[in-house]
């Protein structure tokens, strides 16, 4: 046996199911449908927007960040201020997008993803979710960029590692609106 394969046996018998740990806190009547880990668009995973380095000035590299930050939400978040795609946490480093029968959350289980029970970090009915459907354009790292549409005209978008073992969130995506 390869070490690679040893390597690979050993993590995935040691990750955590996300959708068990999910489902012990929904009502007895929901359950999870869709799941998929993303990366806020506007932050591009680790590789997203960020000021150079280089410069001596702390201060003025900080001022160029935040300004591209705040070019790069206004690229990937729509809808007023107050709208749900406001409310979208955008710190997170790994968050879980999930649907359920009932709602749609975002799910933090830390930067790696293993760290249980994991947080909530949103949460709206599900009849506030309009939509999500791939955009068809490809951000960092070749993953695809999803557009999150509520109900309440607002949108966000997201980067997904699209693969077919993915393909149940997008199958739990199109039965809505």
């Amino acid at each position: 046996m390869g070490l690679m394969k040893q390597f690979l046996d050993r993590t995935i018998a040691k990750a955590p199911d996300h959708r068990a740990a999910i489902e012990s806190t929904l009502p007895r009547n929901d359950r999870v449908i869709g799941l998929i880990f993303a990366t806020h668009a506007a932050l591009g995973g680790a590789d997203g927007p960020r000021a150079s380095t280089s410069s001596n000035d702390a201060r003025t590299s900080l001022a160029v960040k935040d300004t591209m930050l705040a070019h790069a939400l206004r690229m990937h978040v729509g809808g007023s201020h107050g709208s749900f795609a406001h409310a979208l946490p955008t710190d997170l480093v790994n968050p879980a997008l999930v649907i359920t029968t009932h709602s749609f959350a975002i799910w933090d289980f830390g930067p790696n993803g293993v760290d249980l029970p994991g947080v909530r970090a949103f949460e709206v009915p599900r009849a506030e979710l309009a939509s999500i459907n791939r955009t068809g354009r490809l951000g960092n790292r070749r993953r695809t960029e999803v557009r999150i549409a509520f109900a309440d005209e607002s949108w966000a978008d997201y980067l997904v590692i699209d693969r077919e073992r993915n393909a149940g969130f997008f199958l739990a995506a199109t039965g809505l609106g």
